[in-house]
């Protein structure tokens, strides 16, 4: 799990912090690995809900990865490319069944 991070962080400069880091913030970097260290797994799409609306940090549902961070949202990964974000969502401004919605098209569940 440590080397799907690294490679997110690496090829994210929101997620990275290089884009606080050219910013002026030179601890930008350092501070955003110590907010993504493991991955938690969520095999429940209100679970994964609540987690993103109340903390950061990077949870896998199915094959996705959901990196969610405070300043700049939640970047959304499929396992099999980890180079290039699928969608990017902005959880405050979500209700659950917008997000339920959404999730499900990603992994090509049928919306009820």
């Amino acid at each position: 799990m440590e080397k799907i991070l690294e490679e997110i962080l690496e090829n994210n400069d929101y997620l990275g912090g290089w884009v606080d880091f050219r910013e002026g913030d030179i601890m930008a970097p350092i501070n955003q690995e110590e907010k993504f260290q493991k991955i938690i797994d969520v095999d429940d799409i209100q679970e994964l809900y609540d987690l993103l609306k109340n903390y950061v940090g990077a949870y896998r549902y199915n094959d996705l990865i959901f990196m969610n961070d405070d300043q700049f949202g939640c970047f959304v990964y499929r396992l099999s490319d980890l180079k290039n974000y699928i969608e990017h969502l902005s959880i405050d401004y979500m209700d659950y069944e917008d997000f339920a919605k959404t999730v499900k098209e990603l992994v090509g569940e049928k919306n009820d």
